[in-house]
């Protein structure tokens, strides 16, 4: 089974009442089902709805709704309403309540801004590692299962997922670990290959030549991540030692904005398709054209902008800042 799988998804009009819930626009599709954002007793939520596979008696949803009820004792886990840094505490907090994600990548996280807390969501996947015997109340790990088949993302997923073998704690961080090298390189070597065969002998390729262009302690993690078993208990106070580490080393301030965020260094160029040259140029055309010109100037919002604001890729960024540079060329034009 994977995250990508196809299949049919409940679809719902702007407007239209949900179990109490008025839609208010569709945010997006997954493997197994669709989420919108809704509103309620003056409240703004997100409902996530699927359909249930009766044949296969898969249900995804009730799953995650299960693990959600035994996370909401982390601030790093959604709220519950009605049944129902990627980050390392999360993943932390969900596996020392006896559970594994099995598909942690950005796209599962989301950023909440008034607690400056990264959220860990998407349970669907989501599976219990450790087992109570009933007799003695000891708690054990689960032995690893023959075959298993494959859950997760190819592009963020182990290799041991890839092989299709049982899922431990181990295949959450390399999951976790390739989706942050992604967030800080904008891309990883196989983001561009489709078949999941090849992107498996590109990871275990790779090796330790991923993180060159990372902070040296991504490759201090990377060596602890690839020295553990399937029921090895992971080294969480050792990586957030070397969290705290990077901090200091490069002088991180975690009250800075993020790069996604106004204020930041990074925010115009990137979100707002605007370049440190064309920042200095605009500051010098502002600072030498007559105040006169300013009624023809006004003529400038008869021109549609063409800038992004996000992109999936360095590529797409590059397009973006060229049609804002553009567009602001042709807008000085106007003005005269």
């Amino acid at each position: 089974m994977s995250s990508s799988s196809s299949c049919a998804k409940p679809e719902f009009e702007v407007g239209e009442c949900v179990a109490g819930f008025e839609v208010i626009k569709k945010l997006g599709s997954g493997g197994f089902g669709a989420v919108y954002h809704v509103k309620k007793d003056g409240m703004e939520m997100a409902l996530k709805t699927e359909f249930i596979d009766e044949e296969n008696n898969e249900e995804t949803l009730k799953n995650e709704v299960h693990m959600l009820r035994m996370m909401q004792w982390s601030p790093s886990f959604c709220r519950l309403f009605t049944a129902k840094r990627v980050s390392f505490h999360a993943i932390r907090d969900l596996h020392f309540s006896g559970i594994i994600h099995r598909d942690v990548k950005a796209s599962n996280c989301g950023w909440h801004a008034a607690s400056r807390r990264i959220l860990l969501f998407d349970l669907g996947f989501s599976r219990k590692f450790l087992k109570v015997d009933p007799t003695t109340l000891k708690v054990s790990h689960r032995s690893a299962r023959k075959a298993p088949g494959f859950m997760g993302t190819s592009k963020y997923c182990s290799v041991f997922a890839h092989d299709e073998l049982d899922q431990g704690r181990r295949d959450d961080l390399w999951a976790w670990l390739y989706s942050t090298v992604e967030l800080f390189l904008g891309t990883l070597p196989w983001n561009t290959e489709e078949k999941s065969i090849l992107v498996s002998k590109m990871k275990k390729r790779v090796g330790k030549k991923l993180f060159y262009k990372c902070p040296r302690e991504f490759a201090l993690m990377y060596e602890h991540i690839r020295q553990l078993k399937f029921d090895s208990s992971p080294d969480y106070q050792m990586m957030m030692n070397l969290f705290q580490q990077m901090k200091i080393r490069l002088e991180i301030d975690e009250s800075d904005p993020m790069d996604f965020e106004e204020g930041s260094a990074f925010f115009e160029e990137y979100f707002c398709g605007q370049t440190d040259s064309e920042k200095e140029m605009n500051s010098d055309y502002q600072s030498t054209v007559p105040d006169v010109l300013e009624s023809h100037r006004n003529r400038k919002s008869d021109i549609v902008t063409l800038g992004s604001r996000s992109a999936s890729s360095d590529d797409e960024n590059k397009l973006g800042r060229l049609a804002a540079g553009f567009n602001r060329a042709i807008n000085r034009l106007m003005s005269f």
